[in-house]
């Protein structure tokens, strides 16, 4: 996850995961953007949940009666990510919705058990409590290119339509650079070659990935 600020006249503005975007921001994400889920029954397949159609009584996604089952879909690329609206079907079984969980992620998941989805490094769960009523709506506000919606049990899993509200530019990707024997990077010295990321978006972003200890003022 990253954070990303704003220079808004003579105010600075951090979107952070505790911080959210401004509304104005968001724009819906997931419309018309590749849907993928467990399995498809009855023809309702996942691209029915990112049609723009809120109705509830038609063009939900089902799968068939799955272990864990899942839906997904892939933004493209990595954005600033607001909330998740998950809309349910209406003209029946709208109780199968409950106990949905929400994961994001910058990378696709590794895996479709729930658990491995939990375990993975960089992915967020969220969980709305109680019925899933009508909509049901969490906040994400962290990094996100992969969404997924997924039940923790047996069963069959419809959706009427996902919405992944966010900031609508892009996030350039992190871009990987192999350092001299040494370096140096803030007040820390490294003296082994190994990889280091380094934001695109821009200064005062850098990422050390490495297992040393920095030594300071060597």
């Amino acid at each position: 996850m990253r954070s990303r600020w704003w220079l808004i006249g003579l105010c600075i503005v951090l979107e952070s995961p505790t911080v959210g975007l401004a509304s104005s921001f968001l724009q819906n994400l997931s419309q018309g953007k590749l849907a993928t889920q467990s399995s498809t029954m009855f023809g309702l397949g996942a691209s029915f949940a990112v049609d723009g159609n809120t109705s509830g009584s038609n063009g939900f996604t089902h799968t068939s009666l799955d272990t864990e089952p899942w839906w997904d879909v892939d933004l493209g690329a990595l954005y600033f990510l607001g909330n998740v609206t998950v809309w349910n079907r209406l003209d029946c079984c709208g109780d199968r919705l409950d106990g949905f969980s929400v994961f994001v992620s910058d990378q696709p998941f590794a895996s479709n058990a729930i658990a491995a989805a939990r375990s993975q490094p960089g992915v967020s769960e969220y969980k709305p409590s109680g019925a899933a009523g009508t909509s049901r709506q969490v906040q994400a506000n962290r990094t996100g290119r992969y969404v997924r919606v997924q039940l923790p049990w047996t069963s069959y899993l419809h959706v009427n339509e996902v919405q992944v509200w966010g900031d609508p530019t892009a996030l350039p990707p992190e871009t990987p650079v192999t350092p001299p024997p040494s370096f140096s990077i803030g007040s820390g010295s490294y003296s082994s070659a190994q990889s280091v990321a380094i934001s695109a978006a821009g200064a005062g972003s850098e990422r050390v990935n490495t297992g040393e200890t920095p030594r300071v003022g060597v």
